[in-house]
């Protein structure tokens, strides 16, 4: 059996949650992503808001180091750093190279012949960006 899973930045401290996706029903906003993380000693369900720009499923692979792989995963194979996209036309996670109009490999052929590593992900990078601009305009 396969793990469906995913992966989302909490909207109230910026780590990472894992679990299952849902949609929540709000007064102001249509629809909030969030993450319900089931926890087995309370035996509750914890329902976590994440920011919707950052949910990514789980590709079901894992890097060298044993490294799960997410949607919007940077990895590195064969020197080269590539976002882990999910492409609809073919039904397949796919490794996209950044800026590049080139065909995107699938994922499991890839990682079937070449090592790879995990070495971030775009929404750090974001996350990253706009706290330096927002650092740099308090500044001026």
């Amino acid at each position: 059996m396969r793990t469906i899973k995913f992966r989302g930045k909490c909207a109230y401290s910026d780590k990472w949650c894992y679990g299952s996706l849902v949609f929540y029903e709000g007064e102001e906003d249509a629809e909030i992503h969030g993450i319900d993380i089931y926890r087995e000693g309370d035996e509750v369900w914890q329902k976590t808001p994440v920011y919707p720009s950052t949910v990514g499923q789980f590709t079901g692979l894992c890097d060298d180091d044993g490294k799960e792989i997410y949607e919007g995963d940077l990895v590195e194979t064969c020197g080269v750093v590539c976002e882990v996209q999910y492409n609809c036309f073919i039904g397949a996670f796919v490794l996209a190279k950044s800026h590049s109009r080139q065909l995107k490999q699938a994922m499991g052929k890839t990682l079937g012949l070449y090592r790879c590593n995990v070495v971030g992900n775009v929404y750090d990078k974001i996350i990253a960006k706009r706290i330096k601009l927002w650092t740099d305009n308090m500044k001026a």
